[in-house]
């Protein structure tokens, strides 16, 4: 048929652009408005930050205002800083107003209106302002000055005000053209919307719905219609195609029905057939399905055509329906699967077992060519086989486990687990462990089977080998315990169970078993039968020396080949005695004299209460001085432990000889422990029977008066003390209470309290009065001690008296000299200082104001220096009478010294502190007559109160003085204290600051001030005192900087960093032969005494300079002391045991009682130099002196009197019986060289 000829092309217009049209129009003119809009908005937000800084502007103001008033007020250089930062922030911002500025949000302004104001505000404030500002902290501002600056300020902010609105103003404009904006935006879409659908609806809509009408009438087929659209674009073209295509189709409609006729006869004969294949398919595929594995066809190129049930359940269920046409290796993404399957598909061989991991699964795949016939011809395919392994490896993995797990319980217990043929007693398996514990190669255990029955000890051999053949021979398990010889000579003991293995008939066929190491059981088994028999021995009363011979011999039956020693530590602690030595001979178990150079490992044990290895004594420098002698007793080798009693004192050395080099074992080294915690408990409880034996002898002839009762208080047994004392036989009060006793001076609350004491404490201490049998009262110093047995309940109450009638009299004489100024009779520093303390702790509780009042009188010095002390004294002592006179009885009125006296006035406030001034000032209205002489004196007086100026007894006395500083340099009178007083406190801040820096930096240095006896002006030891060169400010007094120190909480490093450097030069001293007698005193701030473990950390310092803490004594000051006495004797009993001398410093200068000092385990008092510096023109201060040192005497302590710097001083000292003296009169404090020079002597040290 002829094809219809096809119209010529037209040209068009294309249609995208007619759509296009009307959208970009409208978009243009959106995006045009859309701009205008963000441009007005933008400057709207601007104004808006630009009105956010001006209203900050307004704030800053009042700030600055407010800072101003606090600066001229407090005068705080920190206040002075926030107003020069506001002030410079304000004028920045001023500026960054007109010409903007980033870092505060700000454009630059163009609104003239507003840039005309602005110009004008900074004008002023530059003009006018900011300069008055500075003008007033520049200097102190006066009232009037403060005034007009809030004023101008005032003003300034009303013209910031103004600022505001006229942003405002413009701001509310463009909001309104932003409002305008956005109506004339909604009416332009309003228009564009309805347009741009009409325009779309005529170009596209109506020709597509003619196109549509046609199209249903060709389907209908009427192919008559033709499509009436005659545009010149895409549309009209798809027009004339489809006529076009109308006209062809009807042409080849009628060709194909004719086709159609011929194709169903076809169609027949192929539907047959179709179904015979069909059958066949379904048959294959039932087969392929049933399949376990996982099975895929793919085509040449590695495609997917189909996969079975079994494939699908295994990747996901219906997913396997997506499967064909994908790729082979997008299903299985498994690296070299492609090159494999393209190698099979190649080779037309099979590749098996292919292992991979997929995800969580474990595959294993096969890969087969195979031939399928495709419409006559034959294609290339692939089967690829998937089996899910995943379980089977994962039962593969349990089973090694099991394994793995079994075989490292095996080898990796602590015992040895063996197998053995039953009838030749070959060793079949023996686990690691039997090389481990006996030294021996797994292959030797199998390699001979004699090899077991040979490291079996002889004594035990036939035994055990009999037990193994009656095992074999009866088929029933067995255990027993033997000795084998390890390959290194050692005898282990071994706990053997065994178990037979039978065949099915019974028979056995081998024998398996676990060999447990139960060497240390039988070794303790061993120890604590010697135990036993020790302790048998020392309730026999055996002698010591036999129960020690008794251990040393059974410490070289366990150590094979040792040869034990056991030495004693003497009472004097000087020498070791023999003790034990079995083997050892006679002439090398001597006593010997304990010195760092003895030579002895037993000594250098004693010494330092370490053990001490030594592995040859040939070559051990320990050993040097002793070689000759351990030649002579045949010895190589020393292991020394120090016999340690139950409070860690040295009571011996247990030693183990060798005589051939080498070092111990754990095994050795344990037991050498165990014999000296067994020699610990020997020499103990020999000693502890003595002590009761020599306990009764000291209960009877005690001097103090002893009771016990039991633990209902009926008495059991007094001493003869206890009869002297109160007039009572012991047969008048044995059965009776101590109520017998009592003398009715205390109430029944005073004794419950006591008992309730010793209930929760075991003890208690005081002062009690009691009565005689003929009825007088007494004092004594009472302490009661509760006795526990094992589980805790009391059994017995020990009281031991002091009759303290002389004490007591002693001790309110010394009373009213330590705590009362002997010239006025008014409290002391001292006394002041406690009645303060308490004064202030009622007042924290009570939330009361407190006023201290600090005098100081005006031209006494004159007085003095005109007159002499006697009168002066005079002077003194009718002021404090008038002082006395005008204070109230709620007032406190002490004498601090000198001419300086000090009044606690409670609840009082600055009208009442002015009243209280006042009357001290008038008290001294009328001239003062003494004997030949009338003077006018005058007071300043310094006030401070709690809590404004100070919540401390420092800060008040330090704010108090500081306003009688400042009233003596304005003539006299009174002034309040004020924070501007305290100027110089930056300066002690630097000050500390330089301090903290010279210590890191080891800028500072001790100096060493001699101590000597007085009786022969020996050098007795010295005192290491502090000093500091600044760099900056040159010599700094301790006086300046130790204070600052203490503030600072510095005193614990700087303690111990004098601590560190007072040993190292003592040891520097030591090694370069000079000899330094006596001890080096070092002071100890009370700071140091709050330390946790104080006692252990000076003690490790002393000890890190190879220095016994003995060469050392610690300097406590009384005042220090006196802070927490209980944890002070606590800490001095430490410091004590541990090897330190202790001295109480300044003494005098505290508060402490006789109940207290008694209890300081100190060895020396020292005078404090303000006593001791006029003694010989003050008797008060010589009487001071006198009484110390009777009491360091009485006390059995030395006494030093400190700051001696003439002959006359250190004359009249000696006649009082002052021991040793330190002062300029016998050596300034000088550095280490300089004092070394001048005072110690070298010498050589032999050794012993």
């Amino acid at each position: 048929m002829s094809e219809t000829p096809r119209p010529k092309r037209r040209r068009i217009i294309p249609l995208l652009l007619k759509v296009s049209i009307a959208p970009l129009v409208a978009g243009l003119i959106l995006l045009i408005m859309l701009a205008w809009q963000i441009h007005a908005t933008d400057k709207i937000e601007w104004n808006a930050a630009t009105i956010n800084q001006v209203g900050s502007q307004r704030m800053r103001l009042f700030k600055i205002a407010l800072l101003t008033d606090q600066y001229t007020e407090y005068g705080e250089p920190k206040t002075r800083t926030l107003i020069d930062k506001e002030v410079t922030t304000f004028g920045a911002i001023l500026h960054g107003l007109k010409y903007g500025a980033p870092q505060y949000g700000l454009k630059r302004m163009n609104d003239p209106e507003s840039i005309a104001y602005l110009d004008k505000s900074v004008d002023e404030w530059n003009r006018t302002v900011k300069p008055l500002v500075q003008d007033v902290l520049a200097t102190p501002a006066s009232r009037e000055e403060l005034q007009t600056l809030d004023d101008r300020l005032e003003q300034y902010v009303v013209r910031i005000d103004g600022l505001v609105a006229l942003r405002q103003a413009y701001s509310e404009k463009k909001v309104d053209a932003l409002r305008n904006l956005v109506w004339l935006f909604l009416m332009v879409c309003m228009v564009i919307a309805p347009g741009s659908v009409i325009y779309i609806y005529v170009i596209i809509l109506k020709p597509i719905k003619a196109l549509a009408g046609v199209s249903r009438a060709i389907a209908a087929g009427d192919f008559s219609r033709t499509v009436p659209v005659s545009s010149k674009d895409e549309l009209g073209e798809l027009a004339s195609g489809f006529n076009e295509m109308s006209v062809r189709l009807k042409s080849q409609i009628g060709a194909l029905n004719q086709k159609t006729v011929e194709l169903e006869a076809q169609k027949a004969l192929i539907e047959t057939d179709r179904y015979a294949i069909l059958g066949l398919k379904r048959y294959a595929e039932d087969i392929i399905a049933s399949l376990p594995a996982g099975l895929i066809v793919v085509d040449d190129t590695l495609r997917i055509l189909s996969v079975n049930r079994s494939f699908r359940d295994l990747f996901g269920g219906e997913h396997g329906k997506e499967l064909p046409g994908r790729k082979l290796e997008d299903v299985l993404p498994l690296p070299g699967l492609r090159e494999q399957a393209q190698g099979a598909l190649a080779g037309s061989t099979a590749v098996h077992g292919i292992d991979a991991v997929l995800g969580e699964r474990q595959l294993r795949l096969t890969i087969a060519g195979i031939r399928l016939a495709e419409e006559e011809e034959e294609e290339e395919r692939l089967l690829v086989v998937v089996e899910d392994v995943t379980e089977e490896q994962r039962l593969h993995e349990l089973a090694r486990a099991h394994e793995t797990r079994y075989r490292d319980l095996v080898q990796d217990l602590d015992a040895i687990v063996w197998e053995a043929e039953a009838v030749t007693f070959v060793f079949t398996f023996v686990s690691r462990r039997a090389e481990a514990l006996l030294g021996y190669s797994v292959e030797r255990w199998l390699s001979r089977s004699d090899f077991w029955a040979s490291l079996i000890h002889p004594e035990d051999r036939e035994r055990v080998m009999a037990s193994y053949r009656v095992a074999v021979a009866q088929g029933s398990a067995y255990v027993s315990e033997y000795r084998v010889v390890t390959a290194d000579g050692r005898t282990v003991w071994l706990h053997d169970t065994v178990r037979v293995a039978c065949d099915d008939k019974g028979r056995v066929q081998r024998l398996c078993g676990v060999m447990v190491d139960i060497t240390e059981r039988k070794w303790a088994e061993e120890w604590q039968q010697h135990y036993t028999q020790t302790l048998n021995l020392l309730t026999e009363d055996a002698p010591l020396g036999e129960v020690l011979e008794g251990l040393a011999a059974f410490s070289e039956r366990q150590c094979v080949g040792a040869l034990c020693s056991i030495q004693l530590l003497s009472p004097d602690g000087k020498h070791l005695m023999p003790g034990a030595a079995p083997s050892l001979p006679g002439f090398s178990n001597h006593t010997i004299e304990i010195g760092e150079c003895s030579g002895s490992c037993g000594t250098t044990v004693a010494l330092t209460g370490r053990s001490v290895i030594v592995a040859d004594v040939l070559t051990h420098p320990c050993w040097a001085t002793c070689r000759e002698l351990t030649t002579r007793a045949g010895v190589r080798a020393c292991w020394s432990k120090p016999i340690l009693s139950g409070a860690d004192k040295v009571l011996g050395t247990f030693s183990i000889y060798h005589r051939e080099p080498r070092t111990p074992s754990p095994k050795e080294l344990e037991f050498i422990r165990q014999g000296a915690k067994l020699a610990a408990v020997v020499i103990e409880r020999a000693r502890q029977q003595e002590n009761l034996r020599l306990a009764a002898v000291v209960f009877e002839q005690n001097s103090e008066a002893v009771v016990i009762t039991d633990a209902e208080r009926r008495i059991l047994s007094v001493n003869r003390a206890f009869t002297q004392a109160t007039g009572y036989a012991p047969e008048e009060v044995i059965g009776q209470t101590p109520r017998i006793l009592q003398s009715g001076r205390h109430d029944d609350a005073y004794y419950r309290a006591m008992w309730e004491s010793i209930q929760k404490t075991d003890r208690w201490q005081g002062e009690i009065w009691d009565r005689h049998k003929t009825g007088e009262p007494y004092p004594q110093w009472l302490t009661i001690s509760a006795v526990r047995d094992g589980q805790g309940e009391i059994t017995h109450y020990v009281g031991n008296a002091v009759d303290v009638t002389e004490q007591k009299a002693q001790a309110a004489h010394i009373e009213q000299i330590a705590f009362y100024d002997l010239l006025t009779g008014l409290p002391n520093r001292a006394l002041f200082m406690d009645r303060l303390k308490q004064t202030l702790a009622s007042a924290e509780r009570h939330g009361q104001r407190l006023a201290i009042l600090f005098m100081d009188l005006n031209r006494f010095k004159e007085i003095n220096d005109t007159q002499g002390h006697d009168v002066g004294d005079q002077a003194l002592i009718e002021v404090a009478r008038r002082f006395q006179a005008a204070s109230r009885g709620e007032e406190t009125l002490a004498r601090l010294g000198g001419d300086e006296f000090i009044v606690i006035a409670e609840e009082a406030d600055q009208a009442a502190a002015i009243l209280i001034a006042e009357r001290l000032q008038q008290a001294l209205g009328e001239p003062i007559a003494t004997k030949e002489h009338t003077f006018t004196l005058g007071v300043s007086i310094g006030i401070a109160f709690y809590p404004e100026d100070g919540a401390n007894i420092e800060d008040l006395l330090k704010k108090a003085d500081i306003a009688m500083y400042r009233a003596k340099a304005s003539g006299g009178g009174y002034r309040f204290y004020q924070p501007e007083m305290s100027i110089g406190l930056a300066e002690r801040m630097q000050l500390a600051k330089n301090l903290s820096r010279a210590l890191s930096a080891g800028d500072l240095e001790l100096y060493y001030q001699p101590q000597v006896n007085l009786q022969t002006g020996a050098l007795i030891g010295a005192e290491a005192l502090l000093r500091w060169n600044d760099s900056e400010r040159g010599w700094v007094s301790p006086a300046e900087f130790i204070p600052i120190a203490e503030e600072r909480g510095m005193m614990g490093v700087l303690g111990k960093w004098v601590l560190r450097e007072a040993c190292s030069q003592m040891k520097a001293w030591q090694e370069a032969g000079l000899e330094f007698p006596g001890r080096l005193a070092v002071n100890l701030a009370a700071q140091q005494l709050e330390e946790s473990e104080i006692a252990e950390k000076l003690q490790a310092i002393v000890r890190a300079s190879d220095l016994a803490p003995a060469r050392l004594e610690l300097e406590l000051t009384e005042s220090g002391l006196m802070e927490n006495v209980e944890w002070a004797i606590g800490i001095m009993e430490a410091l004590k045991t541990a090897g330190f001398a202790l001295a109480i410093d300044d003494f005098g200068t505290g508060y402490s009682s006789l109940a207290y000092l008694k209890r300081f385990p100190a060895d020396k008092l020292k005078i404090d130099m303000s006593f001791v510096r006029d003694m010989l023109k003050d008797r008060n201060d010589y009487t001071i002196v006198a009484t110390i040192v009777g009491m360091a005497h009485n006390l059995g302590l030395k006494a030093l009197a400190e700051g001696v710097e003439d002959a006359e001083q250190a004359k009249a000292l000696l006649a009082l019986g002052c021991d040793e003296a330190q002062g300029y009169f016998f050596g300034h404090p000088e550095p280490a060289k300089i004092f070394a020079g001048k005072w110690l002597t070298r010498t050589v040290f032999g050794c012993t």
